[in-house]
């Protein structure tokens, strides 16, 4: 026979047990959220457990908005791939390394291995779709210019910030800091132009990695002012964007440097 005092320590853990089964059903990841955890987020089995809804969000949005602009980045190095009439392995290899040069290079200066799209086959699957979209539906993404310009000018800035935290949060100096996020956002354009006999987009013409440079200063000066880290990301994508925006609708170039042969 238990003793009233058994009894109840019985029934609490009773009720504790059929507590934690409903907890565990409502909070039970769905299929689509472990595929993508999987597949696409770094370093997945080591996700933390503690972080807040809120966080996950913020991190959700800028790992999709990374993923879109690496796709974007990859269908503009096979439409230079094309122009230039290269094989489709050249196509490929064109779109792959604008895809990812900028991170690779990044990475290896910070001393970050392996590079962050070997940590996971979310990047991998980006460029494979980019390339298969535009080997397919060419005419229709050649139309779309003003469409890609918009996710590419999204691309730089994402790729800014994440090149930018990733170096502030190994300790580098801010200064650095900034030409890391520059780098992230540009390289891979200049490996690209450099491949195919161009000369780089961001050395002529547009405003380009100034756009980055001066998003990223905005990004420490607010970081400065304690800003929500969110919040501090939407501004500055924001900006960066409006740069290059407002740079191409007036036509607003950097001064060419001539020297007095030219």
């Amino acid at each position: 026979m238990l003793t009233g005092k058994e009894k109840a320590i019985r029934t609490d853990k009773g009720l504790w047990f059929k507590a934690q089964k409903k907890f565990q059903k409502k909070t039970k990841t769905g299929f689509a959220d472990r595929v993508f955890d999987y597949f696409c987020r770094p370093n997945h089995q080591e996700k933390s457990k503690n972080l807040h809804t809120n966080n996950i969000m913020d991190i959700n949005i800028i790992i999709w908005l990374d993923y879109i602009g690496t796709a974007v980045f990859a269908i503009s190095g096979v439409l230079t791939a094309g122009s230039k009439k290269l094989d489709l392995f050249g196509a490929l290899f064109i779109g792959v390394v604008t895809a990812i040069g900028g991170g690779t290079v990044r990475d290896l200066l910070l001393g970050v291995t392996p590079v962050t799209w070997l940590q996971g086959y979310g990047y991998l699957i980006a460029i494979s779709g980019g390339f298969l979209v535009t080997f397919f539906f060419k005419r229709f993404v050649a139309r779309m210019r003003r469409t890609l310009f918009l996710f590419d000018t999204i691309g730089i800035g994402v790729f800014t910030i994440i090149g930018l935290e990733k170096a502030l949060n190994l300790g580098v100096n801010p200064a650095v800091a900034v030409i890391m996020g520059m780098t992230s956002a540009v390289v891979g354009g200049v490996i690209r132009d450099t491949l195919t006999n161009e000369v780089p987009l961001i050395f002529h013409k547009e405003i380009y990695a100034t756009a980055c440079i001066t998003g990223a200063v905005f990004y420490l000066l607010f970081n400065w002012l304690q800003f929500p880290a969110a919040i501090n990301e939407l501004l500055t994508v924001g900006i960066i964007i409006t740069i290059r925006l407002l740079s191409i609708r007036y036509n607003i170039v950097i001064p060419v440097f001539r020297t007095p042969e030219s």
